[in-house]
């Protein structure tokens, strides 16, 4: 007799563990027949052991374990995937089914039955796979990327690359598939049910060597023959699920390589702050020589957006521009060239803030307090807040002094697009941002206007970035300094991946607009090198005591006041035998609605730990837990 651990992999299903009984030797990454709730489900198994083992724990248990049917079961994932996603919900105190849900298709997880077996080898890697970094920009990446590919086939075996957006994947596959397209698969979940399952049962089947493109929801596609697995544009924040709990594709991709003996490369440029110190460490190896500076055809200029007077003329009053002279004469020249340009925001609306010009009082969200943003609408401008969906009108008055003088601080994308048709009415104008392109063919049908005419201009936010596939002859970042100003303590960081990202993307002139000229990340967007911003912000952390010198584990809880402060406890009482950093005071969030943080510092090496995974697991699921979050107070 058996006892089997099992995770039902019907979509919307239990994401924890599940124990049968079995008369049969069952192997982990089986799918079997399980009765819950008076139905049979598709499960998978994770575990199984002798009941003899638990014999004294089932009778304290004091019920009696349902027998599961092993007929018509089947390998879907290897045992190395299993063991992957154990590890990984160790590293994120969740269960398996949390990261086999986030790294697996819905339509596989609710069509077992439909997906073809797998091969079942269960060779345990003795030997720790390569772990490689690139440091190299967009065009040289490729070359590298064909390189191995070509160097994988002749030896009979498959390359994965790892994209952060549909969009990327696409262009991807779009490079370098060119003369092997027989041997090359995309994967993401922009396919329909009918393609993905097909597609994964492609890559099951085959025997010749492949190239998967694939986005995070495939991560646990099975081949068989894998040799390398590349993580492209390693930085991009997309990697992390927006989710209560927040995987990162990128470490569940490295336990798979552990786990199945692939090799895994980072690449970037400029890589991360973490996987730069890795490098120092001596944990990554490179592939090749790292890329120290940008290499581009486009020239770097800085801009000091800061508004400078002659004191010995008088003052004069001139009308706010979102647009410096520099920037405007730019987009001239390239209009006259028949050039496109690409103008990057960091904010939506109008204006990121907006005081009184006599009081100095911003306008806020009643409930909150936190400051609104000006949107621009068919019915008029109106103030909007992005927390808790507050709207009030654009008349409205200072609530402090009564005063109508309001003015409007910062830059949105509905300024700057106001200021770029003020200035040059003739021009084609697009926007790409969340608000006007939500799906991915929105976005595609916008970013395919904006490259089949010339002198475009499109505006866009962080939105519009991977649509960039084409280079163009002129990008203005119109304004980052929100970005900066944030008090997530890796903004800087990514403001710099911002910039080079854009600036890799331009041909001819890149420009930044700023008022913090001074800063780290500006200087290296100007210098094209990077290496003395990563040397200062390494620096400052293991000063500070922040990743990748520690390990963050943040707890968060939102509720009513009350609600709140029973979930405090819960906390408190739970991880007593650890320092926990805070609960800090709740702060109001939405109407009723709070918002309260507590985080728990751990010296380096100490995660995963499993008493305290445990310990994690246990709380309410209100209570969301996240591993190194941006945000900590």
């Amino acid at each position: 007799m058996y006892i089997v651990e099992v995770i039902p992999i019907t979509k919307g299903a239990f994401k924890s563990r599940l124990s049968f009984f079995s008369k049969e030797s069952l192997s982990p990454g089986m799918v079997v027949s399980v009765p819950i709730r008076g139905k049979k489900t598709s499960a998978l198994v994770i575990d199984a052991r002798e009941a003899r083992e638990d014999k004294l724990s089932l009778r304290k248990g004091g019920f009696a374990l349902k027998k599961l049917d092993p007929t018509g079961k089947k390998y879907i994932f290897p045992p190395a995937t299993i063991r992957a996603l154990h590890d990984a919900a160790l590293l994120y105190a969740v269960h398996e089914g949390v990261a086999l849900e986030r790294f697996t298709p819905s339509v596989v997880i609710g069509n077992a039955d439909k997906v073809h077996e797998t091969k079942h080898t269960d060779e345990q890697v003795t030997v720790t796979p390569d772990r490689l970094v690139l440091q190299a920009e967009y065009e040289d990446r490729i070359r590298t990327y064909r390189n191995i590919t070509r160097e994988s086939f002749a030896r009979g075996q498959s390359v994965t690359i790892l994209a952060p957006t549909i969009a990327e994947a696409e262009n991807l596959y779009n490079l370098l598939s060119r003369g092997i397209e027989e041997q090359v698969v995309l994967a993401t979940s922009a396919l329909s049910k009918k393609n993905a399952i097909a597609v994964w049962n492609r890559v099951v089947d085959d025997v010749e060597p492949l190239l998967c493109i694939i986005t995070h929801s495939f991560l646990t596609l099975p081949r068989e023959n894998l040799s390398t697995l590349i993580i492209e544009r390693e930085s991009a924040r997309s990697y992390l699920s927006f989710e209560r709990t927040r995987l990162d594709a990128r470490i569940f991709a490295e336990e798979m390589c552990k786990n199945n003996g692939a090799r895994i490369v980072y690449a970037d440029f400029p890589l991360r702050v973490e996987t730069r110190a890795r490098l120092e460490m001596g944990e990554v190896e490179e592939v090749s020589r790292l890329q120290i500076s940008s290499r581009g055809t486009a020239s770097a200029r800085v801009i000091d957006a800061r508004t400078k007077e002659d004191p010995e003329k008088p003052k004069k009053k001139r009308a706010f521009s979102s647009l410096t002279d520099g920037a405007g004469e730019a987009i001239r020249s390239t209009y006259a060239k028949k050039g496109r340009t690409f103008i990057y925001v960091s904010r939506l609306g109008l204006a990121t803030l907006t005081v009184c010009n006599d009081c100095e009082t911003p306008i806020v969200d009643p409930t909150t307090g936190t400051p609104m943003t000006l949107h621009k609408t068919p019915e008029g401008n109106i103030f909007l807040s992005h927390r808790t969906g507050a709207m009030l009108p654009a008349h409205t008055t200072c609530k402090n002094c009564g005063s109508w003088n309001l003015v409007t601080l910062g830059i949105g994308v509905d300024r700057v697009a106001e200021d770029v048709q003020k200035l040059f009415p003739e021009a084609y104008v697009l926007m790409l941002t969340s608000e006007t392109a939500s799906t991915h063919a929105k976005a595609r049908k916008v970013a395919k206007q904006f490259f089949s005419e010339n002198r475009t201009i499109l505006i866009g936010t962080e939105r519009a970035l991977p649509y960039l596939e084409e280079p163009v002859e002129l990008s203005i970042v119109a304004s980052i300094d929100g970005t900066l100003s944030s008090s997530a303590w890796r903004a800087h960081e990514h403001a710099l991946h911002t910039l080079f990202f854009l600036k890799d993307r331009t041909q001819d002139l890149f420009i930044v607009q700023t008022r913090m000229p001074e800063t780290a990340v500006m200087k290296a967007i100007a210098t094209g090198n990077p290496t003395e911003f990563y040397r200062d912000e390494l620096e400052q952390r293991v000063q500070f005591g922040y990743p990748p010198a520690t390990t963050f584990i943040g707890l968060t809880w939102t509720g009513t006041e009350r609600a709140v402060e029973i979930l405090k406890q819960e906390v408190e009482e739970t991880l007593k035998d650890w320092e926990l950093v805070g609960p800090l005071p709740p702060r109001l969030i939405a109407k009723n609605r709070y918002l309260a943080r507590a985080v728990i510092r751990l010296p380096k090496g100490v995660w995963p730990e499993e008493k305290l995974a445990q310990a994690l697991r246990s709380l309410s699921s209100a209570i969301a837990v996240s591993i190194d979050p941006d945000e900590i107070v």
